[in-house]
């Protein structure tokens, strides 16, 4: 880290190192209490305001699943104001969604942001969080999912009432995440598919992509921004721009 950055918000924004040519990342404090969280905040060139994507990593306590600060440059670089918060480590759902909670507000307070135009992005676990939070309040005009994880019943549980959803949603899965150790055998393309039926069931948008098979484990197809990347870029600026 070179320095701190002037408070916006209350929130404190710490300037990382970036490649020329690359969008800058910085560190963006979301929340203070009960500890100190903070994510990967990137945002385009010029004064904006932008519309702005959050991203909810996979993983649990010391794993994090994705590229979070890839995934923000990456945001930035097509257009869009992006932030990856980083949640405690905690694995209560609860307070994880707690988490994703603060984060959403904390973006749509910053000047820079468009706050009537927010999507959320999630890999794994991120993405039932995404999931659980899109359908708890109606602040979205995208989500999407990638690789969703069952969360212990979590998942069948929201897929039981779905009305709280608003948004246009885009399911994504490679077509060999059908069991693995990092998602503990669970069939992630059986989850996406019955995932989209309650969509469609619910007569809400949803589209489905099942991508080619994965090297290895293809629950790892999100791990980095690859070859599903300019799926998401087409559909978040169709709904968001």
């Amino acid at each position: 880290m070179k320095r701190l950055l002037p408070v916006l918000m209350g929130f404190a924004l710490l300037l990382l190192s970036s490649t020329e040519g690359e969008a800058r990342a910085e560190e963006l404090v979301y929340r203070t209490k009960p500890m100190k969280l903070s994510g990967e905040f990137c945002k385009p060139e010029g004064a904006g305001p932008f519309p702005a994507v959050v991203f909810n990593h996979g993983g649990l306590r010391n794993i994090i699943g994705g590229d979070p600060e890839g995934t923000c440059r990456a945001l930035a670089e097509a257009g869009f104001v992006g932030f990856s918060p980083i949640r405690r480590k905690n694995p209560k759902m609860k307070n994880q969604i707690k988490d994703v909670m603060a984060s959403v507000d904390t973006i749509k307070a910053l000047s820079v942001v468009q706050p009537d135009k927010i999507a959320l992005v999630g890999f794994s676990r991120g993405a039932l969080l995404s999931l659980i939070v899109a359908n708890r309040r109606p602040d979205f005009k995208a989500l999407v999912i990638m690789g969703v994880a069952p969360g212990h019943g979590h998942l069948e549980r929201e897929m039981d009432d779905l009305s709280g959803i608003s948004a246009p949603v885009l399911l994504l899965v490679a077509e060999n995440d059908t069991g693995s150790k990092s998602t503990q055998d669970n069939d992630t393309v059986a989850l996406t598919r019955s995932l989209e039926a309650a969509f469609k069931n619910a007569n809400l948008e949803a589209n489905l992509i099942v991508y080619p098979t994965y090297p290895g484990d293809g629950h790892q197809l999100f791990s980095e921004i690859g070859t599903y990347w300019k799926d998401v870029i087409v559909f978040l600026k169709r709904h968001l721009i």
